[in-house]
């Protein structure tokens, strides 16, 4: 499985298997069907929502820990999750939807 850590003071994400060097892998992190872990600090949190396509975790060791270790106890609810993350990735970082986001914008 595959998970994504994000946290936006380090600016990085940590993907088991892996490291991605920015934050903006979070829509691909959503769409590879893993459930991603983002601290409430920042930008990623706000695309997390807790329990639906991740955890959101407080900036500290034990809430690091909780939100990996409960993925990795309950297979199934990660592997919800992830389906949830890919589903919200596609309506919500696919490019046509955000060139019409951004058309809207100027029409306005």
């Amino acid at each position: 499985m595959k998970v994504a850590l994000f946290s936006w003071e380090s600016i990085h994400s940590v993907l088991v298997g892996g490291v991605a060097v920015h934050v903006s892998n979070l829509g691909r992190s959503l769409a590879a069907d893993g459930p991603v872990v983002a601290t409430r600090n920042g930008g990623p949190w706000e695309f997390v929502r807790h329990g639906e396509n991740g955890f959101t975790i407080y900036d500290n060791p034990d809430s690091v820990g909780w939100g990996l270790g409960t993925l990795f106890t309950d297979f199934e609810n990660a592997r919800r999750m992830g389906a949830n993350g890919r589903a919200d990735a596609e309506r919500r970082f696919d490019w046509s939807a955000i060139s019409r986001q951004v058309a809207d914008v100027y029409h306005e």
